[in-house]
């Protein structure tokens, strides 16, 4: 199996696999799944009599004493010290791991050995995108969600194509999927998407903060949109995006209606933020 079909089935199969212990003929040996072999050959699901491993984009299957038997030969040849398959992957990583292979292989063209590699010599930048990407994730769902207009006509011409089809959850595999879209980013530089973001967002909560936006009823919503929809289009004109006076009502009236616009943004302002550096390094990794 190949392609994107193998790379669904191997994530599907890790995340449920268990560590298995069997004989060789230098002795017992623990097979863990998310393990590296060979440098390229990711260790998907263990047993007794058979392995399943991925070379690249490609699935296979092997029985286990004979794939044992190529991986002393390779380390042997390569010199024990190099094995990476020394480095276990614990089970819950296992989990985030296979929710980005699939995004990543699509967006990035990223495998799933090269994936798994990257992320254990770079854990530190994953374990900040695990705790701020959903975060930013969810901030983004809340606009397209709750202030669709500003969604539609502010968010989506910030990253181009980077937003469509935003996944609903965050799920491991739904990070995936945003942090892929970000690292492919404007011509394969999130540094341009995650900085757009971050300029976008602060300037948009800035000008609202500015604007004493009043807590009124609904039916006087509107009245206070207009009053200052003008004063709004300029501004976001001023700063590169164009929308007309009837968008900047419709952005207004979600801001006062709602009364959480500033605080969303905010949030997806801090998230980027915190994971910019992590990006930037995971970027040089994959294109390495």
């Amino acid at each position: 199996m190949s392609g994107e079909e193998a790379m669904r089935v191997a994530a599907q199969v890790l995340a449920t696999s268990h560590a298995v212990t069997v004989p060789s003929s230098l002795g017992d040996v623990v097979l863990r799944p998310g393990q590296l072999f060979s440098n390229d050959r990711l260790l998907i699901s263990p047993s007794w009599s058979t392995v399943y491993f991925t070379i690249g984009d490609r699935l296979y299957e092997m029985g286990t004493a004979a794939f044992l038997r190529d991986e002393w030969l390779n380390a042997m040849s390569a010199g024990m010290q190099k094995a990476a398959w020394l480095i276990p992957i614990a089970k819950a990583e296992m989990a985030l791991l296979a929710g980005f292979f699939v995004p990543w292989y699509l967006m990035l063209g990223v495998a799933c050995a090269k994936t798994t590699a990257i992320y254990v010599d770079h854990k530190e930048q994953f374990a900040v995108v695990w705790k701020h990407a959903p975060k930013a994730l969810e901030a983004l769902q809340k606009l397209r969600r709750e202030h669709p207009t500003f969604f539609n006509k502010i968010m989506s011409k910030v990253a181009h194509d980077t937003f469509t089809h935003l996944p609903d959850g965050v799920t491991g595999e739904d990070v995936g999927f945003f942090v892929g879209r970000v690292l492919h980013g404007i011509d394969g530089l999130p540094e341009v998407t995650i900085g757009a973001i971050i300029k976008v967002t602060a300037s948009v909560a800035w000008k609202i903060t500015l604007l004493h936006l009043p807590n009124v009823i609904a039916h006087a919503a509107e009245a206070a949109a207009h009053q200052h929809a003008e004063e709004f289009r300029a501004y976001l004109q001023g700063i590169g995006y164009t929308v007309t006076v009837d968008e900047a009502t419709a952005i207004l009236k979600d801001a006062i209606a709602r009364r959480d616009l500033e605080a969303t943004l905010q949030q997806l302002e801090q998230a980027c933020k915190a994971l910019a550096p992590s990006f930037q390094e995971l970027e040089n990794a994959i294109y390495e």
